[in-house]
Protein backbone atom coordinates (compact mmCIF):
# COMPACT_ATOMS: atom_id res chain seq x y z
CA UNK A 1 0.00 0.00 0.00
CA UNK A 2 1.27 3.31 -0.65
CA UNK A 3 -0.02 6.66 1.35
CA UNK A 4 0.42 9.91 -0.42
CA UNK A 5 -0.01 13.30 1.23
CA UNK A 6 0.72 17.12 0.71
CA UNK A 7 -0.88 20.49 1.57
CA UNK A 8 -3.60 19.04 1.76
CA UNK A 9 -5.60 21.92 3.18
CA UNK A 10 -4.99 23.80 0.05
CA UNK A 11 -7.30 22.58 -3.03
CA UNK A 12 -4.75 22.67 -5.72
CA UNK A 13 -2.46 20.74 -4.03
CA UNK A 14 -4.98 18.14 -2.88
CA UNK A 15 -6.25 17.79 -6.25
CA UNK A 16 -2.86 17.33 -7.38
CA UNK A 17 -2.56 14.48 -4.66
CA UNK A 18 -5.70 12.50 -6.11
CA UNK A 19 -4.33 12.81 -9.43
CA UNK A 20 -0.96 11.35 -8.34
CA UNK A 21 -2.79 8.51 -6.41
CA UNK A 22 -5.03 7.67 -9.39
CA UNK A 23 -1.64 7.80 -11.93
CA UNK A 24 0.43 5.32 -9.53
CA UNK A 25 -2.27 3.25 -8.70
CA UNK A 26 -3.24 2.38 -12.80
CA UNK A 27 0.46 2.52 -13.33
CA UNK A 28 1.66 -0.14 -10.27
CA UNK A 29 -1.52 -1.98 -9.63
CA UNK A 30 -1.32 -1.13 -6.00
CA UNK A 31 -3.44 -0.16 -3.28
CA UNK A 32 -3.49 4.41 -3.22
CA UNK A 33 -4.70 6.09 -0.65
CA UNK A 34 -4.58 10.12 0.34
CA UNK A 35 -4.09 10.63 3.45
CA UNK A 36 -6.00 14.10 4.75
CA UNK A 37 -5.49 13.55 8.61
CA UNK A 38 -3.41 12.29 11.24
CA UNK A 39 -6.20 10.43 12.49
CA UNK A 40 -6.16 8.48 8.48
CA UNK A 41 -2.44 8.45 8.64
CA UNK A 42 -2.55 6.38 12.39
CA UNK A 43 -4.94 4.48 10.89
CA UNK A 44 -3.66 3.14 7.91
CA UNK A 45 0.03 3.74 8.33
CA UNK A 46 0.53 0.07 9.79
CA UNK A 47 -0.23 -1.48 6.10
CA UNK A 48 1.88 1.22 4.23
CA UNK A 49 5.18 0.08 2.41
CA UNK A 50 5.60 3.56 1.44
CA UNK A 51 4.96 7.40 2.34
CA UNK A 52 4.75 9.99 -0.83
CA UNK A 53 5.11 13.42 -0.23
CA UNK A 54 3.77 15.78 -3.23
CA UNK A 55 5.75 18.74 -2.87
CA UNK A 56 4.14 22.21 -3.73
CA UNK A 57 4.48 25.85 -2.36
CA UNK A 58 3.21 26.54 1.39
CA UNK A 59 3.44 22.68 2.48
CA UNK A 60 6.22 23.44 5.24
CA UNK A 61 3.69 26.26 6.51
CA UNK A 62 0.57 23.53 6.81
CA UNK A 63 -0.08 22.44 9.89
CA UNK A 64 -2.40 19.88 9.06
CA UNK A 65 0.67 17.94 7.05
CA UNK A 66 3.26 18.76 9.96
CA UNK A 67 0.43 16.53 11.88
CA UNK A 68 0.87 14.07 9.67
CA UNK A 69 4.00 13.83 9.32
CA UNK A 70 4.52 13.84 12.90
CA UNK A 71 1.45 10.65 13.22
CA UNK A 72 3.84 8.86 10.80
CA UNK A 73 7.36 9.77 12.30
CA UNK A 74 5.81 8.67 15.46
CA UNK A 75 4.23 5.36 14.65
CA UNK A 76 7.67 4.94 12.48
CA UNK A 77 9.72 5.48 16.00
CA UNK A 78 7.33 2.61 18.37
CA UNK A 79 6.30 0.02 16.11
CA UNK A 80 8.16 -2.74 14.13
CA UNK A 81 5.88 -2.25 11.34
CA UNK A 82 6.59 0.87 9.42
CA UNK A 83 6.85 2.12 5.56
CA UNK A 84 9.87 0.92 3.63
CA UNK A 85 10.74 4.18 2.35
CA UNK A 86 9.41 8.12 2.56
CA UNK A 87 9.23 9.50 -1.26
Amino acid sequence: RILITGAVVDAEALSICEVAEEMIQQRLQVVCSVIRTDEEAIATIQYASYVVVILSRGLLRDPQFAKIMMAVFLHRNNSGSSPRNMI
